[in-house]
């Protein structure tokens, strides 16, 4: 059976993970609501790009599908392919579209991506895949390009006006030539009945296989733990065999983050450099704040750009001081209209004129600016807001390590570790990802009241978790001596 582009392109970065993903079940990725939300977009940008060509072929997916492509690649009154098949012994592809050009077939693939921005390697990846296979078959490609989005579209503007055509012939051309170049020993590897010998790399970084039966398995820590180790570091560790943090030698060159973070693992004691002093200099009220945001590839409303973030929602917690309780006002937008007005005047209201504003990073910082930009009436006042903000996670990366972040800040790590009584096990919605995919079903609608107010519900708490968890990291780390 031949192996398909996501497996191809996973052994091109770690052929010992590819290898494994094909025979433990359990690390298959289950259909969450974030996966779904890409998917979901994916599908109506794709839907969107065949009333581009709507007289173009369609080829089903399932078996004989290779067959149906040679025999439309043959027939010349066809003029454009969409899921045209190609399949080799090893491999398999599917052309999102093929348009015939003179002497061959213009080959093109349609991407969540912006025109304006970067172009992504993936992208270059997946186009160059589905060249390599094409030609392996004897398809000649007189050209190849990604279809992407353009941040001119706004709603309701015809399919043509969504995405822009990026040429990339020659790219996809090089990397087609390199993919086939190594066609062969990939196979090889991943058929073979032995896992290919695993080597340290930027690909161990979240792979599901590092600690549970590949490099990392039995180490109590390992050097992915260092916050921020590089590519080229981690392939200088990689070719020396060194992965547990304990190997590595004394006069390997690291940041002084990187330092601490090994001092603490290795001793199992946190490290204080004095953030209860950083966290009581400052001045009461304390507020706690925290938005979510939506972010689609099709805009919901109007004058809103392809991929823009949207506020939808905050959560706010204000104290008078740091051993007074907590109050709680959040707000959550309608779903049925483009509510960041709204939004914007009961933050600056709730928020008022007094206190120090504790976030979790830079991203309140970046919806307060995007507010001020879009309301030039009231950026006067959150202008005024942004003086009073304090990042508490940078203060904490600053000031304070504990063995268990394992290098890291994230609020899931820390808030474990330092206050283990709250955690967000008991939420629908445990993480941004997933309230961005639960505001899309709520804008989208269709959805019955009963469904929609559990989402609003799960929305909330979410948020309000957050704060929440704010607050009590503050009282914790303020009261260390």
């Amino acid at each position: 059976m031949p192996y398909a582009k996501q497996t191809f392109l996973a052994a091109r970065g770690c052929r010992t993970a590819a290898w494994r993903d094909l025979r433990v079940e359990e690390v298959a990725p289950e259909l969450d609501s974030q996966l779904w939300l890409r998917l979901e977009e994916g599908r109506r940008i794709g839907a969107l790009a065949r009333e581009l060509d709507p007289g173009a072929a369609f080829v089903e997916y399932g078996a004989g599908a290779g067959m149906r492509t040679q025999e439309l690649l043959a027939d010349r009154e066809v003029r454009a392919i969409h899921e045209a098949t190609f399949e080799t012994k090893d491999w398999i592809a599917r052309a999102d579209l093929m348009r015939r050009v003179r002497g061959g077939w213009h080959l093109l693939e349609v991407k969540q991506g912006l025109a304006s921005e970067k172009l992504k390697e993936e992208y270059l990846d997946d186009l160059a895949y589905t060249r390599f296979v094409a030609e392996s078959c004897g398809l000649v490609v007189q050209r190849a390009s990604l279809l992407l989005v353009s941040p001119a579209y706004r709603r309701g503007m015809p399919p043509e006006r969504l995405l822009v055509e990026r040429d990339v012939s020659v790219e996809a051309s090089e990397r087609a030539a390199a993919f086939a170049a190594e066609s062969a020993s990939i196979a090889r590897a991943l058929r073979s009945k032995r896992a290919p010998r695993a080597t340290l790399s930027t690909a161990c970084r979240g792979c599901p296989h590092f600690a549970e039966r590949c490099l990392g398995h039995g180490l109590a820590s390992t050097v992915l733990d260092l916050p921020r180790l590089g590519a080229k570091k981690l392939e200088e560790l990689g070719a020396q065999r060194i992965v547990e943090l304990a190997d590595l030698p004394a006069d390997f060159e690291l940041t002084g983050r990187q330092q601490r973070t090994r001092r603490v693992l290795l001793s199992g004691e946190a490290e204080d450099a004095g953030i209860a002093e950083a966290l009581r200099a400052l001045a009461p009220p304390f507020l706690y704040l925290d938005f979510e945001t939506l972010t689609t590839a099709l805009p919901f409303y109007d004058d809103v750009a392809p991929f823009e973030q949207i506020a939808t929602q905050y959560s706010l917690h204000h104290k008078e001081s740091l051993a007074a309780e907590p109050e709680h006002r959040e707000f959550l937008s309608r779903a049925d209209r483009d509510d960041r007005r709204a939004l914007a005047e009961a933050v600056l209201g709730d928020l008022g004129t007094q206190g120090t504003i504790l976030t979790y990073s830079s991203f309140e910082k970046t919806q307060l600016r995007a507010l001020a930009a879009r309301f030039a009436d009231l950026a006067p006042r959150f202008a005024a807001v942004e003086e009073r903000l304090f990042d508490l996670r940078a203060a904490i990366e600053k000031h304070y390590e504990h063995p268990a972040f394992r290098g890291s800040t994230s609020i899931k790590t820390v808030l474990p570790a330092l206050v283990p009584e709250l955690a967000y096990d008991d939420l629908e919605i445990r993480n941004g990802g997933e309230a961005i995919a639960a505001f899309f079903r709520l804008a989208d609608g269709g959805l019955d009241r009963t469904e929609a107010e559990r989402l609003r519900r799960a929305l909330l708490a979410y948020c309000e978790r957050d704060t929440l968890a704010m607050v009590r990291l503050h009282e914790v780390l303020a009261r260390r001596r």
